[in-house]
């Protein structure tokens, strides 16, 4: 087994000293770059905080301006909606157009059958 001088193991140590220093700095340089991560994403949190307060103080505004304009809207088309009687009327005439349209369809098609099936079903 070989055995170390005395100058090898004095440089050793010295070596090891080094090594410590230089460990310590490093330490001491993530520290101050953990400081700024950590000072960074307070300043991020904070900021994303105002704008989630911003965005929903918008939206509260943005709503009521919305009900607002749905409540004018609603009170407009009241107000242009006329009378109940013109709805009876537009109902009558929906039926009496249906009722025409039935009227033409079954001329049409007794003009297009045989005679003998429109006799037949006369006859039930």
């Amino acid at each position: 087994m070989h055995s170390l001088s005395d100058a090898a193991l004095q440089e050793r140590d010295q070596c090891r000293e080094v090594v410590k220093l230089l460990r310590a700095k490093i330490e001491e340089v993530k520290g101050a770059a953990q400081a700024k991560h950590d000072e960074y994403w307070q300043a991020e949190l904070a900021w994303r905080e105002q704008r989630a307060a911003e965005r929903q103080r918008r939206d509260a505004e943005y709503q009521a301006q919305r009900a607002e304009r749905d409540a004018a809207y609603k009170a407009r088309m009241a107000e242009l909606a006329g009378e109940p009687f013109h709805q009876e009327v537009r109902a009558s005439a929906r039926r009496m157009a249906v009722h025409l349209i039935c009227k033409q369809t079954k001329s049409v098609m007794a003009v297009l059958m045989p005679m003998h099936v429109v006799t037949h079903q006369n006859s039930k």
